[in-house]
């Protein structure tokens, strides 16, 4: 196609002249300059979340007809249950899970508490989750956020303070369950609490301005 007034040769469909809108001569293109781009259909894609949680039903269905019908005892299909659910968190939160290596840690953390938890009152056994498996736990998960706050101080040591605080709140628990009677061991779960509340005192005092800037930030307040 050729504009007269413009004297410039035009590629595509048009029928007038985009500079001065006048009529062009010659005859038009067939299709466009660029021709469309072919979307491609593609099927549903078999994940692994999906192939995970095919299995991991099968497993539970097996564990509860087991439990049901022969070992009756105990209800562990339901500690079954959480082992599955905690794999699969595993699995997305950690191992496939490419954000901060504290949010990592706490996730584990708190994870393995409900663990801890449930088994406990699902085999009703005395007070060990409290006791012992869970100030363990916590003083651990602190003592690794220590590790790679010092391995890290100089490019995202900061981002690990957040999680410390989540942490110390766990503390909080073993102690809590002292005080209603549920545990009678005293030693590990207050040494994780008093662990746990220096170190929150410590993030207050060092920490408090950043933490707080960083949830007004995310919360938009």
């Amino acid at each position: 196609m050729y504009c007269k007034n413009c004297g410039v040769h035009v590629d595509g469909i048009y029928d007038v002249c985009p500079l001065c809108k006048s009529p062009l001569e010659g005859e038009p293109a067939e299709r466009p300059l660029y021709p469309e781009k072919h979307i491609r259909k593609s099927g549903h894609p078999v994940t692994f979340s999906c192939v995970y949680l095919l299995v991991a039903l099968s497993i539970n269905v097996i564990c509860i007809a087991v439990n049901l019908t022969v070992a009756r005892k105990y209800l562990w299909c339901v500690f079954a249950l959480i082992l599955t659910l905690y794999g699969y968190f595993t699995l997305k939160t950690t191992v496939f899970y490419k954000g901060p290596s504290g949010a990592k840690v706490f996730s584990q953390t708190l994870m393995l508490s409900v663990i801890f938890i449930t088994a406990q009152y699902i085999f009703k056994t005395k007070e060990w989750c409290f006791a012992y498996a869970m100030p363990v736990t916590i003083i651990s998960s602190l003592a690794l956020h220590l590790v790679f706050v010092g391995a890290f101080r100089k490019r995202k040591g900061k981002s690990f303070f957040r999680y410390m605080w989540m942490t110390c709140l766990l503390g909080i628990v073993p102690a809590a369950a002292v005080m209603a009677g549920a545990c009678t061991e005293i030693i590990l779960p207050m040494v994780a609490f008093g662990i746990s509340m220096i170190t929150l005192i410590f993030l207050v005092a060092f920490t408090g301005r950043t933490i707080y800037n960083e949830i007004k930030k995310k919360t938009h307040i």
